[in-house]
């Protein structure tokens, strides 16, 4: 018999239906405690790799178990352990304009004046501090070219205008040549930052050699007073500490066993209604306890899981529910 696992959005909106036409009070006090529990200090933002992470899981087991609902066979309890990498920031990322005497202006405020790039064929850990040189147009980047210096020995300031119709051509560039810039700041709309790097790392990322060196983007007035630092002589300095680290985490899986008798066609069918956990965890620049990004998602899993065992409901098809 062909065995199959498919999701079914349409039994997601169900479990809404189910909750939205029972008490609006009970359901409220529950996804609120459940998110308020996942989203306190004690789980730290639950960031994968981290003790927080992991007391998030044991945290959801046990509500699959107050719930009733059973292990998925084959695993440990409800746990399904596997590992990936995890980017872990050891200290603030820096970007400062350095004066004369060797006294240095005030650091400029990581998230909310720049962001530090991070992915696949980037560099994120290391110490810049060079003159700038900024990129006038496209072309100075060509072969041939004279307007620009030896970059080796260079930040290169890339305004957005010259960046966003030529960005192909010119990170083409910048990967493949022999004379990279010791840094790159592009000048970017980065809008509300809060997480210091993108959770969802490729683990191609871990063997893959950087290509391109520590890459910041700054919003307007930011890069505007660094073009005019480096007109004026000025060096900068750029500086990130970012590790990518192979870490153990758990997926939590419970079940709602369907009334479906051996040898149904549709035995092994599945629905499976999941939600993440995991969250950015500390960023250094303010707390982050990732009620939105994914306590709530969460806390409507552990309510559709609550609905249908309290109210009895028969199901056909198996519920399996993913954290």
């Amino acid at each position: 018999m062909r065995h199959t696992i498919r999701t079914n959005t349409i039994t997601i909106l169900v479990c809404i239906v189910l909750m939205l036409v029972t008490s609006t009070a009970s359901l409220g006090a529950g996804v609120i405690d459940f998110v308020n529990e996942l989203s306190s200090s004690n789980y730290a933002g639950r960031l994968t790799g981290t003790p927080g992470n992991e007391l998030a899981s044991h945290y959801i087991a046990t509500q699959f178990s107050r719930l009733g609902l059973e292990p998925l066979g084959g695993l440990d309890d409800y746990y399904q352990q596997y590992t990936q990498p995890t980017r872990f920031l050891h200290g603030l990322p820096e970007l400062a304009i350095v004066a004369d005497q060797g006294v240095r202006r005030e650091p400029l405020h990581y998230l909310k004046d720049f962001i530090v790039a991070v992915g696949l064929g980037l560099t994120n850990e290391g110490r810049v501090e060079k003159p700038g040189v900024i990129l006038q147009a496209a072309a100075h980047l060509s072969p041939g070219a004279s307007e620009l210096p030896d970059l080796r020995e260079s930040i290169l300031l890339i305004p957005e205008h010259v960046f966003l119709p030529n960005q192909n051509a010119i990170m083409h560039h910048l990967t493949t040549t022999s004379s990279k810039p010791a840094g790159i700041i592009l000048e970017a709309d980065i809008g509300d930052q809060f997480f210091p790097a993108p959770l969802f790392i490729n683990p191609a990322e871990r063997e893959t050699p950087a290509q391109l060196p520590l890459l910041f983007s700054a919003k307007s007035d930011v890069f505007q007073e660094s073009v005019e630092a480096v007109e004026n002589g000025l060096k900068l300095r750029m500086v990130a500490d970012f590790e990518l680290t192979e870490t153990k985490a758990n997926n939590v899986l419970g079940i709602i066993p369907g009334n479906l008798e051996e040898g149904s066609e549709n035995k092994h069918e599945y629905v499976i209604i999941g939600a993440h956990f995991d969250g950015a965890g500390p960023n250094m620049a303010g707390p982050n306890p990732g009620a939105h990004d994914n306590a709530s998602g969460v806390a409507v899993l552990l309510e559709c899981a609550a609905r249908l065992k309290s109210d009895k409901i028969s199901l056909e098809p198996t519920m399996v529910f993913v954290a």
